[in-house]
Order: structure tokens, then C-alpha cells, then sequence
């Protein structure tokens, strides 16, 4: 498999503040790694601030694996200034070969989300896409996508979304947007969500997740019970 790491807090040319990246190393095989990306995607929206690339995340589906790049600070307004608290957050899904062919080390191939086989953009400063977690959460004998979010700095409730593996198989087939089967919100301003885990240390479904609230001090642990 190829290297795939976010550059959040990179510039990029002719805009400003920090949009990010996502940048591709090919794997060599007995050679190890490119030294240099030979492939970038960008933002295909224009805005001050999204960090781009703050997590990239692969889950296997019945589609073929998605790979998932988070944006928690994306938003709507192209002139926001970067402190303004208006940042909706989001999740880019690109199916199996949407990068389409690598470039060199010297001359890489550019892509933008445009090419993204599906999205999901929060609301109002939810900052979806903070934080993330993969595992068999529901029990079906596939991977599913937990998404956090919340914005470091200002105090709100934070959410966590839950994507079953089957809904994101069917986004990468037909090109439907990113849907959540379930949401669950914090209280008050203890940005639930900041963290999350899934205790995926055994084959079959997780045994655990866990999510924290930074701003109240606090994990929250579900555990799976047994069958017997």
C-alpha cells in the first residue's frame, strides 16, 4: 500500500491561510517509499482556513477501501477571517483509483476534492472531522466510521457521527453524500468528541469505544456486552 499523509497547516500558492494537504508517497516495494509525493490533492473550494489533511483515515468496504480525509475548520465563506467561529468541519471520501495515475517525484500529479466520490459537511461549528475512529461498532462484520467533532478554542457541545460500512460502500457506488446513521451531541460546552477510540484489539466486532469531552475532563466508554 502507498504512504497517504495530511499536511494541514500547509499554504498553498496564490491563497492564503492555512488550507492544506493531502500528499501520496508510492510504495516501492523492497525500496520502501518515494522519497518525494508523487501525488497532492488540494481543495477544490476557495477559503481562508480549513485545515485539510488534520486526519486521513482508510476503511474497507464491500466497495473497496475509502480512504477519508478530514477538514474540520472547512466552511462557507471564502473571505472568513481564520478566527471567526463559523467552521462547519468536513469529510472527503475517495473511492478505490479516484486519484487516478501517480506523477514523479519531480513533476507530481495535482488533484483537488473535486474528485472526491462523496462528502459530508457539517453544520454551524460543529468542526466535523477533528477526530475520528474505524471498527465493527454495530456487530454487522464490518468496518464502520465514528467521526468527532468540535473547534479547539471555543467551547461548544462537540457531536460524534457513526457511519455504517455498508453506507459508505453505497456513497462510494453511487456517489451519494456521506450519511450518518446516528449522531450523538454533547452538553453544555464539553466538546464530546474531541477524542475517540475503538478497542479493535481482537478480530470480530469492537469491544469498546470510547470518547472523550476535553473540556469537561472526561472519557466516555461503551462496552460491548457479551453474548453468553
Amino acid at each position: 500500500r502507498d504512504l497517504v499523509l495530511g499536511v494541514p497547516a500547509m499554504t498553498v500558492t496564490d491563497r492564503t491561510g492555512y488550507l492544506g494537504r493531502v500528499i501520496v508517497y508510492r510504495n516501492l516495494g523492497a525500496a520502501g517509499f518515494e522519497r518525494r509525493p508523487s501525488r497532492v490533492v488540494e481543495l477544490a473550494d476557495r477559503m481562508a482556513v480549513a485545515s485539510f489533511g488534520h486526519g486521513v483515515d482508510v476503511v474497507t468496504t464491500s466497495a473497496g477501501d475509502v480512504l477519508l480525509a478530514r477538514a474540520p475548520r472547512y466552511h462557507r465563506h471564502p473571505t472568513m477571517d481564520v478566527l471567526t467561529p463559523e467552521l462547519r468541519g468536513a469529510v472527503f471520501a475517495f473511492a478505490p483509483g479516484s486519484l487516478g495515475t501517480a506523477g514523479t517525484a519531480e513533476a507530481p500529479r495535482y488533484y483537488t476534492t473535486a474528485v472526491a466520490r462523496a462528502r459530508f459537511v457539517g453544520e454551524l461549528n460543529d468542526g466535523a472531522g477533528a477526530a475520528a475512529a474505524v471498527g465493527d461498532v454495530d456487530g454487522d462484520g464490518a468496518d464502520d466510521y465514528l467521526l468527532g467533532g468540535w473547534i479547539s478554542g471555543l467551547p461548544t457541545p462537540g457531536r460524534v457521527w457513526a457511519f455504517t460500512g455498508p453506507s459508505l460502500a453505497r456513497s462510494l457506488m453511487t456517489g451519494a453524500a456521506l450519511a450518518s446513521a446516528s449522531t450523538l451531541r454533547g452538553a453544555g460546552t464539553e466538546t464530546f468528541g474531541s477524542a475517540l477510540a475503538v478497542d479493535r484489539a481482537t478480530a470480530g466486532p469492537a469491544r469498546a469505544v470510547a470518547v472523550a469531552a476535553a473540556l469537561a475532563g472526561v472519557v466516555l466508554a461503551w462496552r460491548r456486552r457479551s453474548s453468553r
